[in-house]
């Protein structure tokens, strides 16, 4: 049976595709069925270096042991892996025809990019959108915008035909002008100079401008003033206005038409609509302009004495206000003869210098230059002055220039009397780079600048230099200029900006994710190969992999070497915990990265300093005294009422007591409380704030002489003597409301209603529990336990202050933050001492000051340097919770001293 066709190597610049489909075809006009027999055709055919790929994909299973199938597609999967559907949609829509491109050729390569876009059903909807938007040709877009019921097969049918048009109308226009042009004539008026080379094209030609070698386009001078007749162009050597020069050639007037004027040297390529030309020499000038102010507002516009109105643009136009436009039956006409379009004329206010009036002027469409007709000028008194204002040059500008020759000279200069020093840090280490090869064709001339800069004593050469940096060539004005490339020496630049670029060569480089990027590529395995490329194994469905660059999703992932970067990018508003992570999952993803965005946070000291205290700690009751005037709170009230007063209340009884205070002295408030201890004794405890008052050394001499144990709330936290605070409340509030009476009297007769009221927390009055009997009064109430009731009102109270609070406890040496409330940072940095109360912390700070605070005025710090998290977690067992431990009181008991009284009911109610 003949063999038809024939099978080449697979070469690696051929698409696998491809390559399978005429091996396919190979196999059908062969009727080759088997697929045994085509595995081993495919193995026999494909060559040395793919068969080698198969064997290593496919390693330690032999290719012969696999089918057919599954060679095409490991090999598919391996050269050709599916691209991310996103990134394949991204290039679709982002096609746009290129310059040149043909309609077909472009929707050949929008199939292409289709493959991987998955739009199915969608397809031919897609394309059609495609072709109209990114066509690239406004006339067949328009076209195709205005057909209804468009679908892609007819979009392809327009633009297909209209680009076809488009290509026979240029052929027919070229052929036509190549059969038709004819040249009659070329005039061109030319000024004539002494010595100027009559032959165009020659290599000695003098310049008109200089008298240099070289085309007159091409001279430096072409923009400088001659010093002997001011105007611009030329040297005043060259000055055609000089005596011994002869008159240049008056060129005779051309007929007004449109000319292209071609010069005689293939050097210029610059052409020119115009309709009359006199001199062809004389370069372009910026136009004239003047500044003028119409309806208070500054506009600039350019002076045109052959415009017959003056014209404003449509954008100048909205910058006056809302103006009125009127019809116009002007026709305005462009030098090449195209029409322009007007949208009305309108009156407008214009000032300029003395002049102050009303002047109409006309409005066109477009963003084009204001014109200052003739119209205006007729009105306006230009201070032509200042608008043709002529540079005038001191004539001895010659003589100087001759005089002091030595400093105008294109050579190096000198200056003398100074010494000039290289400083270098001492510490620094020498650095020394290899010399880098030079293009050949600049060797000669590299070699003679470095001979000149030696003979004009700038360099000298050295046998040996611990310092050196390659130069780096630049040719400017046919001469070598050779600096040294010190960028080299700039080690120490910190380049902060993370791109794509270098997230490839991370990825590359790094061993775990290049193993991650060959299994995207290539294939899974079935099993995790590892701990670490757990986090990947997970999401494997879902990785992709872009120019070497892996992509869960939408967001990059970042290799370890660019993640400090990244964290620092994402910080540097230094938004909050939650919003950084919102920011980071829209770019980028790594294994643990919102644990790396949390410590990032929570080390910034920036972010430290300014965030809200934190949630208030549970609260915590003082203990109820087992026995009355056991433990006493003290607080000052006022000034109120032009007074100050001492509140001191029995945490057991609740008994108050109010002393008017002249002034708030230590030795004042000693002698208020002996006062008040001399009625109910000496107690055995004090709680009171952090007033001067209280924290003397006097004060505490006299609770130290009587026995008395002092606690002091913690500072700027008046919450801790809650029942001082309490009580002042209540006093002034009941003060406010008794109108009659001097403020003893207030006093006297609030003291007499509190104390014989039942308390809300006891349920008793404060003189029961005090004195164990009721004052006389006209009311007797009858009150509960006691004790039970304190305890259930401190629960309810506890239970709803806790539904806000948060436990926090710390430890001995704990990092902490203390609430600064004096002037300077907002939290000071510092570490507990010791455990002043059930919620009070002693902090020695930074300073070695010992500062006292509430738990409600302390939050944890971490000292430890931002670290970057792992890509994985190994599971430790860790040790059991310690519970923290709890403080216990002892109330303290005591013996009765006499035996219990036998209690009766009395007589009288026994019936």
């Amino acid at each position: 049976m003949p063999t038809y066709g024939k099978l080449d190597t697979y070469d690696e610049s051929e698409d696998w595709n491809q390559y399978i489909e005429r091996l396919d075809s190979y196999f059908d006009a062969n009727e080759i069925d088997d697929a045994e027999k085509k595995r081993n055709i495919l193995l026999s055919v494909c060559g040395k270096a793919t068969y080698k790929l198969i064997r290593d994909l496919l390693s330690p299973v032999m290719p012969n042991t696999k089918s057919f199938a599954d060679i095409v597609k490991l090999v598919k999967d391996h050269k050709h892996p599916a691209p991310s559907e996103i990134i394949s949609r991204f290039k679709f829509n982002s096609r746009i025809r290129k310059e040149g491109e043909s309609v077909r050729g472009f929707v050949a390569e929008l199939r292409s990019l289709s493959e991987h876009c998955n739009y199915a059903a969608t397809l031919e909807a897609m394309l059609r959108d495609r072709l109209v938007v990114g066509i690239n040709d406004d006339k067949i877009q328009r076209r195709l915008l205005a057909e209804k019921n468009l679908d892609f097969a007819k979009a392809l049918e327009i633009a297909t035909a209209m680009e076809t048009a488009a290509d026979n109308a240029k052929d027919i226009q070229a052929s036509a002008v190549s059969s038709n042009a004819q040249i009659n004539q070329v005039n061109k008026p030319r000024k004539t100079y002494p010595n100027q080379a009559q032959a165009s094209g020659v290599s000695g030609r003098e310049c008109y401008r200089c008298g240099g070698n070289h085309f007159a386009n091409k001279c430096r001078f072409r923009d400088a003033e001659c010093h002997n007749c001011k105007k611009v162009g030329h040297l005043s050597k060259k000055c055609p206005n000089k005596e011994e020069n002869p008159k240049p050639l008056k060129p005779r007037r051309k007929q007004k038409g449109r000319n292209h004027y071609v010069d005689d040297t293939s050097d210029e390529e610059e052409q020119y609509d115009m309709f009359n030309v006199e001199d062809t020499v004389n370069r372009l000038t910026e136009p004239y302009k003047v500044v003028l102010e119409i309806n208070k507002t500054p506009v600039t516009m350019e002076i045109d004495t052959g415009a017959s109105v003056s014209i404003i643009s449509e954008e100048t136009f909205r910058d006056l206000g809302k103006l009125k436009l009127s019809e116009s039956k002007a026709k305005l006409k462009t030098y090449t003869g195209e029409d322009m379009a007007i949208l009305g004329t309108v009156a407008v206010h214009v000032d300029y210098e003395s002049f102050s009036g009303n002047l109409h002027v006309i409005v066109v469409k477009g963003r084009g230059p204001n014109l200052l007709g003739r119209d205006w000028l007729k009105s306006l008194k230009l201070n032509w002055n200042e608008i043709f204002a002529v540079k005038s040059v001191d004539k001895d500008v010659d003589r100087l220039l001759e005089d002091y020759s030595e400093i105008f000279k294109d050579e190096l200069g000198a200056v003398k009397g100074v010494t000039a020093k290289n400083y270098v840090n001492e510490n620094e280490k020498p650095r020394y780079f290899k010399a880098r090869p030079v293009p050949y064709a600049l060797k000669g001339k590299i070699e003679s600048e470095l001979v000149r800069l030696e003979e004009c004593g700038i360099i000298q050469p050295v046998q040996f230099s611990e310092w050196a940096a390659p130069i780096v060539p630049v040719v400017k004005d046919e001469k070598a200029s050779i600096p040294g490339d010190t960028l080299l020496l700039l080690q120490h630049f910190y380049e902060t900006s993370v791109t794509s670029s270098k997230i490839k060569r991370w990825t590359l480089k790094n061993a775990l994710f290049s193993r991650v990027l060959h299994y995207v590529k290539s294939g899974w395995p079935a099993k995790c190969p590892s701990v670490e490329m757990r986090p990947f194994f997970d999401r494997r469905n879902e990785l992709s992999c872009q120019d070497d660059i892996l992509l869960w999703g939408c967001r990059v992932i970042i290799p370890p070497e660019g993640r400090k970067e990244i964290i620092q990018a994402l910080h540097e508003a230094h938004p909050g915990i939650s919003r950084m992570k919102s920011l980071a999952r829209s770019y980028v993803w790594w294994p643990n990265m919102d644990k790396g965005l949390e410590g990032c946070v929570l080390n910034c000291d920036h972010c430290q300093q300014v965030r809200d205290k934190p949630p208030e700690a549970p609260m915590h009751p003082w203990e109820w005294p087992s026995r009355p005037w056991s433990r006493l709170h003290v607080d000052f009230a006022g000034p109120f009422m032009n007074k100050m007063f001492m509140i001191v209340v029995d945490a057991h009884s609740k008994w108050l007591e109010v002393c008017v205070m002249k002034t708030i002295t230590s030795e004042n408030t000693i002698a208020k409380l002996q006062q008040i201890f001399s009625t109910h004794g000496i107690p055995d405890t004090i709680v009171s704030d952090n007033g001067p008052s209280f924290t003397s050394r006097e004060f505490k001499q006299f609770l130290q002489r009587n026995g008395i144990k002092q606690i002091n709330s913690a500072p700027y936290h008046p919450a801790s003597n809650g029942l001082a605070e309490k009580a002042v409340q209540t006093f002034k509030q009941a003060m406010k409301k008794m109108k009659s009476g001097t403020i003893q009297e207030k006093i006297n007769n609030f003291l007499f209603r509190y104390r014989i009221t039942p308390h809300t927390t006891t349920g008793a009055s404060p003189a029961e529990l005090l004195m164990k009997r009721k004052l006389k009064s006209k009311l007797d109430l009858v009150f509960p336990n006691m004790e039970e009731k304190v305890v259930n009102k401190q629960n309810i109270q506890k239970h709803y202050k806790d539904k806000t609070a948060k436990e926090r406890d710390f430890d001995l040496e704990s990092k902490v933050y203390a609430k600064n409330f004096s002037s300077g940072d907002k939290w000071l940095p510092g570490y507990i001492t010791e455990k002043s109360g059930p919620l009070s912390y002693r902090i020695r700070l930074s300073d070695d000051n010992i500062i006292r605070r509430h738990v409600d005025h302390l939050r944890p710090r971490q000292t430890a340097d931002p670290v970057i998290t792992p890509d994985f977690e190994i599971e430790t067992s860790t040790p059991s919770e310690i519970k923290p431990l709890e403080e216990t009181t002892q109330s303290e008991t005591t013996e009765p001293r006499y035996p219990k009284r036998q209690k009766r009911e009395p007589a009288y109610l026994k019936d």
